[in-house]
C-alpha cells in the first residue's frame, strides 16, 4: 500500500488487489482487507503522533464485494485520544478497474491503538524480519 498524509488528522492509501489476495472466487479475501485497514490506520497514527502504536482493537465491516483487479483507496482518520490510546476509523472506495464507483464506500473500519515506546518491541528484535540476530528496531 502507498500511503500519503492527507489533511488535517487523515491519510490517505492506494491498494491494488492481486490475484493473490484471492478469498471467495473472484474477490479479495476478508482478511486482507482488514490487514488493509490496520495498517492505513496505523499509518495515521504514525502521521500524527510521530512514535509507534500496536493494535488493540479493530471492527471492520463489509458493505460491498471488492474484486480482484479493482484499485482501492482508503481513507484513514485520527477521530481522538484519551491518554495513550488513539481513537480511528477509515473507509474504502473502489476507484479503478472493476466495479469502479469512486462515490460509494465498500468497506469501513474503527480502531484502538495504543501508543508505545521503542521498548515494547525489545523482546522481538532478534527476529526482526524472521531472522534472528537483526538488533536495530530503532526504525520501528
Amino acid at each position: 500500500m502507498q500511503c500519503t498524509v492527507g489533511e488535517g488528522l487523515s491519510v490517505k492509501g492506494r491498494f491494488e488487489v492481486a490475484t493473490r489476495f484471492q478469498g471467495g472466487p473472484g474477490f479479495i479475501h476478508g482478511g486482507i482487507l482488514m490487514t488493509a485497514f490496520d495498517e492505513i490506520q496505523g499509518f495515521a497514527c504514525n502521521a500524527v503522533f510521530r512514535k509507534p502504536v500496536v493494535t488493540g482493537h479493530m471492527g471492520t465491516d463489509f458493505k460491498r464485494p471488492i474484486p480482484l483487479g479493482a484499485v482501492l483507496e482508503f481513507t484513514a482518520r485520527v477521530d481522538g485520544t484519551v491518554r495513550r490510546k488513539v481513537y480511528t476509523s477509515a473507509d474504502v472506495r473502489i476507484v479503478d478497474g472493476p466495479f469502479a464507483d469512486p462515490d460509494v464506500i465498500v468497506g469501513s473500519s474503527h480502531g484502538l491503538f495504543v501508543l508505545v515506546g521503542h521498548e515494547h518491541f525489545e523482546k522481538g528484535k532478534d527476529f526482526v524480519d524472521g531472522l534472528p540476530g537483526s538488533e536495530d528496531i530503532s526504525s520501528i
